[in-house]
């Protein structure tokens, strides 16, 4: 699931994005535009079964991007190199199953 919520952090908007989840169970939801700062904790916006990865906007309003994966997939976030700046918001988690297999 790909999502563009323009804020997670507004009314109603996370228990929304849990509802939906709740029906379609999707193995991934890739967020952007959720509005995070990094002063608002994860679980403000846990999803139950999903573990969350976010990249929040530092210094302008607007922006960050999160990706929720089944807690079934084994994940780990990969620090990029030279991608380490507060210009743009980029995730890279590495998902894998039970088997080892990538996810993507």
């Amino acid at each position: 699931m790909l999502i563009n919520c323009t804020s997670l952090v507004k009314t109603g908007a996370i228990e929304a994005l849990r509802a939906d989840v709740l029906l379609t169970r999707p193995d991934l939801i890739a967020v952007c535009e959720t509005w995070f700062k990094p002063a608002m904790l994860d679980a403000m916006f846990n999803i139950d079964g999903y573990a969350l990865f976010r990249r929040d906007r530092v210094r302008r309003t607007g922006g960050g991007v999160a990706l929720y994966v089944l807690r079934s997939y084994h994940c780990q976030l990969n620090e990029l190199p030279n991608c380490s700046t507060d210009d743009y918001e980029l995730l890279c988690v590495l998902c894998s199953d039970d088997a080892g297999r990538p996810l993507l």
